[in-house]
């Protein structure tokens, strides 16, 4: 129940982060898929916003850290489009190594070399 708890309020302050970064959108809107929706999140526009960004980000150090504290993860990884910024931030809180690569697949990885990678980009955000 505290687990679904914590999970709640991350998601409360992170639509109030998006809203605060004017990211959140609201009227009617034709994706990419073709279907339609009420509400759209510009992604972009949190990455203006450093105090924004740090502060989701913590949400993924946080998610990163094993119980002791200390990171799960040797590295973090992100995309040339919109993750740099984002590995880098969190890289930077968990006190790892951010790289960038022209494409990512999964959120939690093992990198070629055997390096256990946490793995961002904007969609992360969503």
């Amino acid at each position: 129940a505290l687990e679904m708890a914590a999970r709640a309020a991350v998601a409360e302050r992170t639509e109030a982060l998006f809203r605060r970064a004017g990211a959140l959108r609201e009227g009617h809107f034709l994706l990419k898929s073709g279907r339609h929706s009420e509400r759209y999140l510009e992604k972009f526009l949190l990455l203006q916003d450093p105090a924004v960004t740090s502060e989701l980000c913590a949400f993924w150090a946080a998610a990163a850290r094993g119980a002791d504290g200390r990171p799960l993860v040797d590295v973090v990884a992100g995309p040339t489009t919109g993750g740099i910024v984002l590995a880098f931030e969190t890289a930077r809180q968990l006190g790892v190594r951010g790289i960038f690569a022209e494409e990512v697949r999964a959120p939690i990885t093992i990198l070629a070399d055997g390096t256990p990678a946490l793995i961002l980009d904007a969609a992360a955000l969503v």
